[in-house]
């Protein structure tokens, strides 16, 4: 575990400096303190996924980054069979229109085909939303802080110094976990 001396505690939480392996350690040890806290396990899962490794280097957690700033999957995306949506809401219109012409009611089919429809423009729309948050993360944010996690639970911080160090930053808005993060880092354990 890292050396509680070494870490510095902050009104929102902890930070530590150090070179890539020390950063690299302390990252680890966060993830372990932050278990033990009321922190949700999907925030904490996807901490650990963007979280920095020794065996990482600092493009591969630019890559992290912006993968875990854009928006997720969503279920229309999941739910979606691409362009065999469209074949089969058209399926459900010729469908509707031969009950038309036998004076039948295709409620259930014009339904059923615009949810196919619906389902394809949804997951086109997500997937160019999240193409376009990678571009504007990739080509415009990062240049400002390229190393950054954040969820509504914590956010971290990785600023690269110009000596070859680094500080990484955990800041943990709500005041329990961030003493209990805090605690596990004291000299006075």
């Amino acid at each position: 575990m890292t050396e509680p001396k070494d870490v510095k505690h902050t009104n929102s939480g902890i930070e530590k400096e150090g070179d890539w392996e020390e950063i690299t350690d302390f990252a680890e040890d966060v993830e372990k303190a932050i278990e033990d806290t009321s922190i949700k396990n999907d925030s904490i899962k996807k901490y650990k996924e963007w979280r920095p490794r020794k065996e990482d280097d600092t493009e591969k957690v630019k890559k992290k980054t912006v993968k875990q700033a854009s928006i997720d999957k969503k279920k229309p995306e999941e739910d979606s069979n691409g362009s065999k949506d469209l074949v089969e809401a058209s399926k459900k219109v010729a469908e509707a229109g031969k009950k038309v012409g036998k004076r039948e009611k295709p409620d259930r089919e014009i339904k059923d085909a615009s949810k196919e429809v619906s389902n394809f423009v949804m997951s086109k729309t997500i997937t160019s939303v999240r193409k376009f948050e990678e571009t504007i993360y990739s080509d415009m944010m990062l240049r400002f802080n390229p190393y950054f996690f954040d969820t509504k639970e914590f956010s971290v911080d990785m600023r690269s110094q110009k000596n070859g160090r680094y500080i990484l930053g955990v800041n943990i808005p709500d005041e329990e976990c961030r003493n209990d993060v805090q605690t596990r880092f004291r000299e006075d354990k």
